[in-house]
This record gives C-alpha cells, sequence and structure tokens, in this order.
C-alpha cells in the first residue's frame, strides 16, 4: 500500500510543479514554445482531438471538459512536449501492474481450487512482487519530473 500512496501523492505533486512552472516568469512565450504549442496541436488534430479542446495549465495539457479524455490519455504525456506521445513511464507501470495482479490472482485461484478445510488468509504478497511494484513506480515518478517541453 505505501508504494501506491508514494505515487498518488507524488504524481499530483509534480503535476501541480509543472503546471505553475511558466507562470512564475512573466515571460511571453518563447518562438520555441510557440513552435512546440503549434506542433502539439498538429499531432491532435492527426489523432482526430481539435485544438479547441485543449488547453494548458502551465507546462500541462488539459482537456476542456471531462468528456474529451480519452483511454489513450492513460498511456499519453501530459506536457506540452509528449502529451500526442506515449509516455514510456505510464506503460511500464501499467504492464508491470497488470503482470502483477494477474501473478497474484492465479496464486489465490490455486488457494482457491485446493482449499484446505478453512482458508484463514490469503496468499502472502512476496518481497520480490512488492520490489518489483517500487521499482516501477519509482520508474514512473522520475519518469513524470523529467521536464519534457521546452524550457523558459
Amino acid at each position: 500500500m505505501g508504494v501506491s500512496t508514494m505515487s498518488l501523492i507524488g504524481s499530483p505533486l509534480i503535476r501541480n510543479s509543472k503546471a505553475i512552472e511558466p507562470l512564475d516568469s512573466g515571460k511571453p512565450p518563447s518562438d520555441a514554445e510557440k513552435k512546440e504549442m503549434d506542433r502539439l496541436k498538429e499531432e491532435l488534430k492527426r489523432q482526430n482531438m481539435p485544438e479547441s479542446k485543449i488547453e494548458t495549465q502551465g507546462k500541462i495539457v488539459i482537456w476542456k471538459w471531462p468528456e474529451d479524455a480519452r483511454p489513450a490519455d492513460l498511456f499519453q504525456g501530459d506536457e506540452v512536449g509528449d502529451a500526442a506521445h506515449l509516455d514510456l513511464g505510464k506503460i511500464q507501470m501499467f504492464f508491470f501492474t497488470l503482470i502483477l495482479v494477474l501473478t497474484y490472482a492465479a496464486a489465490l485461484s490455486q488457494s482457491f481450487m485446493n482449499p484446505p478445510a478453512f482458508i484463514h488468509e490469503l496468499p502472502p504478497v512476496s518481497g520480490g512482487m512488492v520490489g518489483l511494484l517500487g521499482i516501477s513506480h519509482a520508474g514512473f515518478l522520475m519518469n513524470s519530473a523529467v521536464p519534457h517541453s521546452v524550457s523558459r
């Protein structure tokens, strides 16, 4: 539970710091930032996402309405520089979590298929599983902390 809680708390903290980052400078967007935003809008248009549906908060891309969210958003970046592309950190965390859930489900089904007279406890979670989950979440958080957009 501690590993998931770390990601639950750490991810929004990282996002919020990126959402307010450019607002502190007070400068107008640079040519590189304008070019990056234009590239993002063009790439999202190719994915059938009209530019009228997106906004930015600092370096973070947000959808104007919840209805605009797509399942692909679970696996794409959050920043202007990578919002139209797959995010390796999100993909690896999803697959490692899926593998661990399926592994535990198999252990659970094994214990229900060959039960003793009474089931007193669930199968234990191995240290290797906890370590893999920790590494996966740490990789996700480190990837989230790295800037993926042009800096001011």
